[in-house]
């Protein structure tokens, strides 16, 4: 979805904006419309990498945290088992 809205506003904004101001009004006609394609193609660019950089630091705590917990459980786990074995209870 997120990409969907990024394509869709980038491209109305800076291609066809962008594409009329400097093809038009800047009177660079096709070059104008090249340009402003490549200013879209650099803003979507930008865009996806800031997202992309945010989730990774999102996954990567969520999955440090994760790691937290399961490394809590096995110790816990280990800890009653050997608790069991010896004829202690944990209690």
């Amino acid at each position: 979805m997120f990409t969907m809205i990024v394509a869709i506003l980038s491209m109305w904004i800076f291609r066809i904006g962008a594409s009329v101001v400097i093809a038009k009004w800047l009177g660079f006609g096709v070059l104008g419309v090249w340009i402003a394609m490549t200013i879209d193609w650099f803003v979507r660019a930008i865009i996806f990498v800031i997202r992309y950089k945010y989730k990774i630091k999102k996954v990567n705590a969520r999955f440090k945290t994760t790691l937290f917990f399961m490394k809590e459980n096995t110790n816990n786990i280990l800890k009653d088992e050997v608790r069991r074995k010896s004829g202690r209870s944990h209690k």
